[in-house]
Formats: C-alpha cells, sequence, structure tokens
C-alpha cells in the first residue's frame, strides 16, 4: 500500500499524524479495476474533498445510453479506463 501511496496510484490523506485512504478506492475484494491508472494521472493537489466530488460527479464525456455516468460509476462498472484517465489528466 505504501509503494502505492508514494507513486499517487493510491490516493491518502493525512488529518492530523493519521494517514486517511478514501474507501472509494476499495470493493469487496481489494483495489478498485483500474484506480491506480486514474489516480496516477490526476493532479496531486487535489484535496480530499475535491477528489471526490471529481469520482463522483456525473460527467458528459462518459456517456452510457443517455446517461452520464461518475469516473467512479465508469469504473465500478469495468468499461474501458482510457476515457477517465484522459479526463484526470485535463484537471
Amino acid at each position: 500500500m505504501r509503494q502505492l501511496i508514494a507513486q499517487r496510484a493510491l490516493r491518502a490523506f493525512r488529518i492530523q499524524r493519521n494517514l486517511r485512504i478514501p474507501l472509494f478506492q476499495f470493493q469487496q475484494r481489494g483495489l478498485l479495476p483500474n484506480v491506480t491508472r486514474v489516480n496516477a494521472a490526476l493532479s496531486g493537489d487535489l484535496d480530499p474533498v475535491s477528489l471526490w466530488r471529481w469520482y463522483s460527479t456525473p460527467d458528459p464525456e462518459l456517456e452510457s445510453g443517455e446517461e452520464a455516468l461518475s469516473p467512479l460509476a465508469w469504473l465500478q462498472s469495468g468499461r474501458d479506463p482510457e476515457p477517465v484517465i484522459a479526463i484526470a489528466r485535463q484537471l
């Protein structure tokens, strides 16, 4: 875990002396698929709230039928992570 955090592939934040890892990066059996690739593409200066908002807000570039999905929902559904990575690089 520490290596993933050091590489910014897994996001963690220091709150007082404790390191906190946002739970949305996990699913029942480990890491959310491709979350490490997306996190590595994101700016390193996102605070916890901004990170959560970005992952949880529907993005019109991530359409599924007539509905826009959030980056988190996109990854949870097992879709190709490349569109999410491209959006992350633009932030």
